[in-house]
């Protein structure tokens, strides 16, 4: 929860008060799952419950178990990651869509996440999608856990 709003009574999760996400800014969203892996599937769609104005399509993961690419540089899961957002990225083109957001199942809202809407730096975001040209707009902070592997 927000360092702005947790342990304060009469915060916005003891309303019952949904933040509109308003997708994001973009027009269609997708995240990356293993159909195969359920609980996963299920942490993402409890974990981003939360909100309301968030719609997204499950696309199926390439798993790194799956390819057989010799000579890697990088991880059989790197790649199947790029993969799958090389499909997405192509469906997206396909239908015209020109703001897409690419998630993977493992994207969970964090207390930077809820500082970053109670700051109104989210609604700032909303607006430079909306309204500025991006190819890439990246969200998030990196964190060593997730280097690569």
């Amino acid at each position: 929860m927000s360092k702005n709003i947790e342990g304060k009574a009469g915060n916005l999760t003891d309303l019952n008060y949904k933040l509109d996400l308003q997708n994001f800014g973009v027009d269609k969203i997708y995240v990356i799952t293993d159909f195969e892996n359920t609980a996963r599937k299920e942490a993402f769609i409890e974990a981003w419950s939360n909100f309301k104005g968030f719609e997204y399509t499950f696309h199926p993961a390439i798993m790194g178990k799956n390819l057989s690419i010799p000579n890697l540089t990088l991880s059989h899961n790197v790649y199947g990651v790029a993969l799958a957002h090389r499909e997405i990225y192509k469906i997206a083109r396909k239908n015209k869509i020109e703001r897409v957001m690419i998630l993977e199942d493992d994207a969970r809202p964090s207390s930077f996440f809820y500082d970053y809407i109670m700051e109104g730096k989210f609604l700032k975001m909303i607006h430079d999608i909306k309204n500025l040209s991006y190819y890439i707009y990246f969200i998030g902070l990196p964190f060593d856990i997730n280097a690569g592997r």
